[in-house]
């Protein structure tokens, strides 16, 4: 266990100096819905070693019995001290409704990880039923395996809610 946590605290996130680049285009259909489509190329993520080592270390995380120094290790959040995003390069697709529909707005994305080839889909809807009230639901679903960014940490969501607008 000593060594797996060594490792952890060895774990370093890349430079901040590392810039990231987004070239995408977007496309409104004569209904006014918008199709958009973008690339970004990260250069603050983790490299392909790096991502396996990440998870190799959260293997020995999750096998270790828990005891104090884990506790300290996942408190002291040397473990969450990674990128916000594991990879590096990146494919994002959108499809929404025309914006200027105001009773409802529909969207549905895909998130794609070139480096494992992970993915994320998000379906959202909201519906208003008065000037300052509307629900909304929010649907997640991710693809890819236990040591991939989309897959490993949250296989899908449900989120729904209602909105007040008080101004």
């Amino acid at each position: 266990i000593q060594g797996g946590l060594t490792q952890v605290a060895r774990l370093q996130q890349p430079p901040s100096s590392g810039g990231s680049s987004i070239l995408g285009a977007a496309y409104t259909l004569h209904s006014g819905h918008i199709a958009t489509m973008e690339w970004m190329r990260s250069q603050g993520g983790l490299t392909g070693s790096q991502q396996r080592r990440f998870f190799d270390e959260v293997e020995q995380i999750r096998q270790a019995p828990f005891n104090q120094q884990v506790n300290t290790t996942l408190g002291g959040g040397k473990l969450l001290r990674t990128p916000p995003l594991l990879g590096r390069d990146y494919l994002w697709m959108s499809l929404q409704s025309n914006p200027q529909e105001t009773r409802q707005y529909w969207r549905a994305e895909l998130s794609h990880s070139a480096q494992d080839r992970s993915r994320r889909l998000l379906l959202y809807a909201e519906k208003t039923f008065r000037s300052k009230v509307s629900a909304f639901v929010a649907i997640t679903a991710s693809d890819g395996g236990p040591r991939s960014d989309f897959g490993a940490f949250v296989k899908g969501s449900v989120t729904v809610g209602l909105k007040l607008f008080v101004f």
